[in-house]
């Protein structure tokens, strides 16, 4: 088995994905990994820090964690009021997890972001869950 190693130094960190999605010819990354290295999961790593379950979350792939990120991110999206209201269940989302991601990753470029409201909540409920 052949084994290709690329090291890259002095690059600028905004580049790191695109660099890895052009260079991985061989297994692809998926798009959770992509966006965990676009800094997409940063708010909720920090919700997370010190609470329990902050191992559990595993916010890439090869990642050691029992709940992978885009399970969370289902349950972020089915409490989006803006998205979906009592007129529009989000049943799919269980079945279709990538729509999670592409609403999420969406949800991070408005302004307000929906997310400044939810990510914060989660904090809340971790808490109580303890």
């Amino acid at each position: 088995m052949d084994v290709r190693l690329h090291i890259l130094q002095g690059i600028d960190e905004q580049k790191v994905a695109e660099i890895a999605e052009g260079l991985n010819r061989s297994k692809q990354v998926d798009d959770p990994s992509l966006a965990n290295l676009q800094g997409h999961f940063d708010n909720i790593r920090e919700v997370m820090k010190g609470k329990p379950g902050e191992n559990a979350i595993a916010y890439h792939q090869g990642s050691e964690g029992e709940v992978y990120i885009v399970e969370l991110l289902v349950f972020l999206e089915m409490f989006n009021r803006d998205r979906f209201d009592r007129t529009k269940h989000p049943h799919y989302l269980y079945s279709r997890t990538k729509s999670a991601l592409e609403f999420y990753q969406k949800d991070l470029e408005l302004r307000p972001s929906p997310l400044e409201l939810l990510v914060p909540k989660f904090r809340r409920y971790l808490s109580c869950a303890t």
